[in-house]
């Protein structure tokens, strides 16, 4: 049996909600998304799949996680070391965003 992904009803939402974020006229601005449901609607899977296939960063959020977890995290994910302080590595997220634009 071959895996196939089936874009069933919440895919097509998860599809919709990027299309907009993505087409909205915010020049300059960077946009994320947060998806959430109860268990087992395949948020996970929709967005695991949609990262592999447009180069995008997939980051799983914790219950516990703070802003600078968070950041931390981020800045990981977009493959350099994070700084220490929370400003800073605002200021780091920013950079290295910018910089995947260019």
């Amino acid at each position: 049996m071959k895996d196939k992904f089936i874009e069933i009803k919440n895919v097509k939402r998860f599809r919709s909600a990027v299309d907009r974020i993505h087409h909205a006229k915010l020049k300059g601005v960077e946009r994320m998304a947060l998806i959430f449901g109860a268990p087992g609607l395949g948020k996970s899977e929709t967005a695991l799949q949609f990262a592999a296939n447009n180069g995008a960063l997939y980051m799983r959020m914790k219950k516990l996680m703070t802003a600078r977890w968070f950041l931390r995290e981020l800045i990981d994910g977009l493959g350099s070391s994070p700084g220490w302080r929370t400003e800073d590595l605002f200021n780091q997220v920013l950079d290295l965003l910018n910089r995947r634009k260019r």
